[in-house]
């Protein structure tokens, strides 16, 4: 029994996603060691699986090379929630409700976040179809990534979304469901500096990748 200090009706569901949250920072997370770790643990925050989509997805991340320590709270279970205090980064899918247990494990065990987003299921089935150009676009990510950015699985996190991301219909950034072209350069001239560098020419980020291919 995990206690959570909901006093009375405490207000909307994200409140109430927030509360459960940091109930399990207090009382669970980090009472558990994993059996074995691996250099590429990661952590989902805030995907709740109502339609099995974190089933359809965790294959993308097993391909990617990343292995799903622990998810908050879809598909769940005790011992996986209470050793996630030993993956390398956490990515945040529902920022709204769940951002503060990713600034909150930053501080207590030094674990990164970043936000990202579980994909649409028709890119999923794109890449199934063409899986080898997915690879692609990730090696040349990582060939070019700056390993001073950021641990490798937050690193490797990163350039697995971005590929994928790459096998939609709109911009790169709008496919990433960020605002901004803007907010996508910031993190390749974080995590890829080297790629931004030969992007003098600022092409649209797909048609400079592929060109690279």
């Amino acid at each position: 029994m995990i206690p959570i200090n909901v006093p009375g009706f405490a207000g909307p569901k994200n409140l109430g996603n927030k509360l459960g949250a940091e109930a399990l920072l207090d009382d669970v997370i980090g009472t558990v060691e994993p059996e074995f770790t691996t250099p590429c643990d990661i952590n989902i925050v805030g995907d709740y699986n109502v339609s099995g989509e974190l089933w359809q997805v965790k294959p993308l991340f097993d391909a990617l090379g990343l292995r799903v320590l622990a998810c908050i709270s879809g598909d769940a279970r005790y011992n996986e929630v209470a050793a996630r205090h030993r993956a390398r980064v956490n990515m945040a899918a529902c920022s709204k409700a769940m951002i503060d247990i990713g600034t909150r494990m930053e501080q207590r065990y030094g674990i990164p976040y970043f936000e990202g987003s579980i994909l649409a299921p028709e890119i999923r089935a794109r890449r199934q179809a063409r899986g080898d150009e997915v690879d692609h676009v990730r090696l040349l990510l990582l060939a070019h990534a700056d390993p001073a950015a950021g641990p490798f699985a937050e690193c490797a996190a990163v350039a697995g979304t971005v590929a994928i991301a790459c096998l939609g219909d709109n911009h790169l950034w709008q496919d990433l469901q960020l605002n901004s072209r803007a907010e996508l350069s910031a993190p390749m001239r974080r995590w890829f500096p080297a790629l931004v560098v030969k992007n003098s020419a600022d092409l649209k980020w797909k048609k400079f990748f592929y060109r690279q291919l």
